[in-house]
């Protein structure tokens, strides 16, 4: 049987970066989804467990707040998508699957922030959007699962 873990990433000290944890807590009661906080090493253990991962992150590909859009691995460039991170997730699959031949697939959701300098609450943009963002994260979670 495939496994599969949604694995939410974000910075709680960088405002919308944290909407992937503020949202694990709010589909968390439908869906389980494992806390990546800023990940870098530790995340090998959680990718080498499963063969299908789905990212959750705040990406800033040009959208308005709160937008959603759905990568490929192979779409991210280094560090560009992730730079408050301090880690390249392409790196660490690939250093997954060389050790454990897992995961086999890595899909990432983006969510558009507004606000990711430091600070500890959600842009009001992002937050009177949560409620839609959870909705349009569960109807893309259920059609990928």
């Amino acid at each position: 049987m495939e496994k599969i873990a949604v694995i939410a990433l974000g910075n709680a000290l960088r405002k919308d970066d944290a909407v992937g944890i503020v949202l694990r807590k709010k589909l968390g009661k439908r869906i389980e989804i494992i806390d990546g906080g800023t990940g870098a090493l530790k995340l090998i253990d959680v990718l080498s467990r499963y063969d299908r991962i789905i990212l959750l992150d705040a990406i800033d590909f040009g959208g308005a707040p709160g937008d959603l859009k759905i990568f490929d691995l192979e779409d991210v460039d280094g560090e560009k998508l992730f730079s408050t991170h301090s880690f390249d997730i392409k790196k660490l699959v690939e250093l997954s699957k060389i050790l454990y031949d897992k995961p086999r697939e890595v899909v990432i959701v983006g969510i558009q922030p507004k606000d990711m300098s430091y600070g500890l609450d959600l842009s009001q943009e992002i937050r009177n959007k949560l409620d839609k963002i959870s909705e349009k994260m569960i109807k893309i979670l259920e059609g990928m699962i």
